[in-house]
């Protein structure tokens, strides 16, 4: 739980202003520029390791639905148990994923123009 908590935290943080700067309770830091890796780099990794997890695994819930392959019994009483819980998890890792990419791409875009105005301003 509390992992995806951080989770959350980071889409906020991508989407928010106060994920550019940190905020007044951060006392040394407070104030100052987040740098722009700090926040990028869970969110490319999450982004390129759970959306294809996720959209992969719904394509397969899809095939399983379709009956063109079998869903693995698991630890269910049946396959047809297991299917409502492969479209519920694998759904949420691909709306996760998803929305982590967009965000991410969503914090590049000010940040990276930030960037190139001081680098002319030298």
């Amino acid at each position: 739980m509390l992992l995806a908590a951080l989770g959350v935290c980071l889409l906020w943080g991508l989407v928010r202003p106060w994920g550019q700067v940190f905020p007044r309770w951060t006392r040394w830091l407070s104030g100052r520029r987040v740098p722009r890796w700090v926040p990028m780099a869970p969110a490319l990794i999450g982004a390129a390791s759970l959306a294809p997890y996720g959209v992969l695994g719904v394509g397969y819930a899809v095939l399983a639905t379709a009956g063109v392959v079998t869903m693995p019994r698991g630890d269910f009483h049946s396959p047809g148990d297991a299917l409502p819980v492969a479209w519920i998890g694998l759904g949420a890792f691909a709306v996760y994923g998803v929305a982590l990419a967009v965000a991410a791409r969503s914090y590049w875009i000010p940040t990276h123009s930030i960037r190139r105005e001081r680098a002319n301003a030298e």
